[in-house]
C-alpha cells in the first residue's frame, strides 16, 4: 500500500487494509501498529486513535472483512424475488466466490484467523459460527424447507458441506497466486456451480 492510498477521513480503513496486507506478507507475529502506520505514511501514534493495541486492531480487521463479506452475500440474495429459490442459492454461491476473486487478500487473511469457526453438525446451535458460514447454512436449510426437499438431518449436513466445499474450494483455488487458468473465473462460475 503506497502512502498515496491514504486519504484524510478514512485512516481507520487504510490502517486495516495495510494490516491485512502485512499479515499476508509476513505473518501476524510481525504485525505492529508502528509498521502499519509507516505503510500508511502517518505518525506512530495515529493508529492509537482507532485501536488500543495489536489485538484490537486484528479483531477490527476480522470484523471489517466479515462485514464486507456478509454485505456481499446478502446483497446477492436481495436481488431475487424468492430468497429460498435455486436462483438465490446460486447467486449467493457466486457472490461468495466473486468476493474473494475481487479481494484475494481477504481469503488468506480471514481463513487463517481463529474467528473462523464452522460447526458442520446440525446438532450444534452454531451460535459462534463464522457469520457468512452461518448465513450460507441458514439459506440452504430454508431452501430445503421451502422446496419441500424432505431431507434427513444427515442428508442436509452432507448437502451443506458439499455446497460450501464447492464455493469455498473454488474461492481457494481462484485466489492462489501459483494457479493459472486461461479462462476468466467470473465467466465460468455459472458452469462450475451447476
Amino acid at each position: 500500500m503506497s502512502n498515496s492510498s491514504y486519504h484524510h477521513g478514512d485512516l481507520k480503513n487504510a490502517l486495516i487494509e495495510a494490516g491485512i496486507e502485512m499479515i499476508n506478507e509476513v505473518g501476524e507475529e510481525k504485525l505492529s501498529l508502528r509498521k502499519v502506520a509507516a505503510r500508511c505514511g502517518v505518525s506512530n501514534a495515529a493508529p492509537y486513535a482507532h485501536f488500543s493495541g495489536k489485538e484490537e486492531m486484528i479483531e477490527e480487521m476480522q470484523n471489517y472483512v466479515t462485514e464486507k463479506f456478509m454485505d456481499s452475500l446478502k446483497s446477492a440474495a436481495s436481488q431475487c424475488e424468492n430468497p429460498y429459490s435455486e436462483e438465490s442459492v446460486l447467486k449467493i454461491g457466486r457472490a461468495y466466490i466473486l468476493f474473494f476473486l475481487q479481494n484475494p487478500q481477504y481469503f488468506s487473511f480471514l481463513f487463517a484467523q481463529p474467528c473462523m469457526k464452522a460447526h458442520l453438525s446440525l446438532d450444534d446451535d452454531g451460535k459462534d459460527d463464522f457469520p457468512p458460514y452461518q448465513y450460507f447454512k441458514e439459506v440452504l436449510l430454508e431452501y430445503d424447507k421451502y422446496n419441500e426437499q424432505n431431507l434427513t438431518k444427515d442428508e442436509q449436513e452432507i448437502q451443506i458441506i458439499h455446497l460450501w466445499a464447492t464455493v469455498h474450494g473454488i474461492s481457494a483455488i481462484a485466489t492462489m497466486k501459483n494457479v493459472t487458468w486461461d479462462k476468466k473465473w467470473e465467466e465460468q462460475l455459472q458452469i462450475l456451480l451447476r
